[in-house]
């Protein structure tokens, strides 16, 4: 709130506009002051749109869980034996 007077304006066309944060632009289009014309323009700022962004991140997990398959990561340099046994069944 306040009132704000511009002194000593030629005389033409002007237009008015006002803003703040959080609000909508006040515009206020041409308007003709003459030679020594007082001019009152009551400024009315309505609410702006809140709006909020919200970005999330995040990787992707390592485990696969579309397959039953087991693996292993082998270093260079690392051997690694591996035996086979036979399936014995039971009854």
């Amino acid at each position: 709130m306040g009132r704000y007077v511009i002194l000593a304006l030629p005389p033409g066309a002007y237009t008015l506009s006002a803003e703040a944060a959080g609000f909508q632009k006040f515009a206020r289009s041409a308007f003709v002051l003459g030679v020594q014309q007082q001019a009152t323009v009551d400024v009315e700022l309505a609410v702006g749109q809140i709006a909020t962004a919200v970005e999330v991140q995040a990787a992707a997990p390592l485990l696969n869980s579309t397959s039953s398959t087991l693996g292993q990561v082998i270093e260079t340099g690392t051997s690694m034996s591996c035996r086979s046994s036979p399936a014995t069944r039971t009854r």
